[in-house]
Protein backbone atom coordinates (compact mmCIF):
# COMPACT_ATOMS: atom_id res chain seq x y z
CA UNK A 1 0.00 0.00 0.00
CA UNK A 2 2.74 2.07 0.28
CA UNK A 3 3.99 2.27 -3.37
CA UNK A 4 2.50 5.56 -5.22
CA UNK A 5 -0.06 4.36 -8.15
CA UNK A 6 0.38 5.47 -11.79
CA UNK A 7 -2.67 7.85 -11.07
CA UNK A 8 -0.50 9.46 -8.32
CA UNK A 9 2.89 9.67 -9.84
CA UNK A 10 1.31 11.39 -12.70
CA UNK A 11 -0.55 13.80 -10.38
CA UNK A 12 2.58 14.57 -8.92
CA UNK A 13 4.34 15.46 -12.10
CA UNK A 14 1.42 17.29 -13.55
CA UNK A 15 1.31 19.63 -10.45
CA UNK A 16 4.92 19.84 -9.89
CA UNK A 17 5.24 21.32 -13.83
CA UNK A 18 2.07 23.31 -12.75
CA UNK A 19 4.08 24.83 -9.59
CA UNK A 20 7.18 25.14 -11.90
CA UNK A 21 5.76 27.43 -14.25
CA UNK A 22 3.80 29.86 -11.57
CA UNK A 23 7.22 30.09 -10.16
CA UNK A 24 8.44 31.28 -13.43
CA UNK A 25 5.62 33.40 -14.04
CA UNK A 26 6.23 35.56 -10.83
CA UNK A 27 8.73 37.22 -11.56
CA UNK A 28 7.53 38.18 -15.49
CA UNK A 29 4.25 39.66 -13.37
CA UNK A 30 6.08 41.50 -11.17
CA UNK A 31 8.21 43.06 -13.80
CA UNK A 32 5.68 43.71 -16.14
CA UNK A 33 3.42 45.58 -13.31
CA UNK A 34 6.26 47.40 -11.97
CA UNK A 35 6.57 48.73 -15.32
CA UNK A 36 2.68 49.44 -15.82
CA UNK A 37 2.85 51.59 -12.50
CA UNK A 38 5.74 53.31 -13.46
CA UNK A 39 4.32 54.71 -16.88
CA UNK A 40 0.88 54.89 -15.07
CA UNK A 41 2.67 57.28 -12.37
CA UNK A 42 4.23 59.46 -15.35
CA UNK A 43 0.98 59.58 -17.16
CA UNK A 44 -1.13 61.22 -13.88
CA UNK A 45 2.15 63.50 -13.61
CA UNK A 46 1.47 64.86 -16.94
CA UNK A 47 -2.51 65.12 -16.68
CA UNK A 48 -1.59 66.75 -13.14
CA UNK A 49 1.27 68.88 -15.15
CA UNK A 50 -1.40 70.07 -17.54
CA UNK A 51 -3.82 70.82 -15.94
CA UNK A 52 -2.24 73.15 -13.36
CA UNK A 53 -0.76 75.03 -16.23
CA UNK A 54 -3.97 75.51 -17.43
CA UNK A 55 -5.42 76.64 -14.13
CA UNK A 56 -2.42 78.98 -13.92
CA UNK A 57 -3.37 80.46 -17.24
CA UNK A 58 -7.00 80.82 -16.47
CA UNK A 59 -6.13 82.48 -13.12
CA UNK A 60 -4.09 85.04 -14.61
CA UNK A 61 -6.81 86.22 -17.00
CA UNK A 62 -9.25 86.17 -14.10
CA UNK A 63 -6.65 88.68 -12.04
CA UNK A 64 -5.88 90.50 -15.35
CA UNK A 65 -9.86 91.25 -16.10
CA UNK A 66 -10.40 92.10 -12.09
CA UNK A 67 -7.57 94.37 -12.44
CA UNK A 68 -9.44 96.23 -15.82
CA UNK A 69 -12.58 96.17 -13.90
CA UNK A 70 -10.91 98.06 -11.24
CA UNK A 71 -9.55 100.58 -13.34
CA UNK A 72 -5.63 99.36 -13.20
CA UNK A 73 -3.36 97.68 -15.51
CA UNK A 74 -2.50 94.24 -15.99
Amino acid sequence: MNQSSPEKEMLLAALTGIVDQLEELGPVLETTFSDLRIQLYKEERYKIFETEEQLSIIEHKFDQRISLGNGKTA
